[in-house]
């Protein structure tokens, strides 16, 4: 079986999931689920302290300031990044479909030895 009908056999429909829950969360790219690295004790701190420092800045700068949210970037993917930043002035919604404000993603030793 050739590379493109393997990948064909592992792909998910959006609605499965959408309706699946992860441990950690995954994400989700043109019909394939992509397990996310799991944080260890130093992404955990820069995460912690991203998400205090935009939230002490929310009500001045007109934000929500949210950890490891869903962001649906297009029909088919859907990320998961460490950090989003949202418009307070948009409707909250509970998988973001909403261009964020910014998102951030922390990169661990692990992950950038591999980029």
């Amino acid at each position: 079986m050739n590379h493109a009908a393997i990948a064909q056999l592992s792909r998910v429909p959006v609605e499965v999931y959408l309706t699946s829950s992860y441990e950690p969360d995954a994400e989700y790219a043109d019909g394939a689920i992509e397990e996310r690295q799991m944080g260890e004790y130093d992404h955990s701190s820069w995460q912690h302290a991203i998400e205090l420092w935009f939230a002490q800045h929310a009500k001045e700068w007109g934000i929500r300031v949210r950890p490891e949210l869903r962001v649906q970037v297009s029909p088919g993917n859907f990320r998961v990044p460490d950090v989003t930043i949202l418009d307070r002035n948009l409707p909250v919604e509970q998988i973001i479909t909403h261009p964020p404000v910014a998102v951030i993603e922390i990169l661990s030793p692990r992950i950038r030895s591999r980029a």
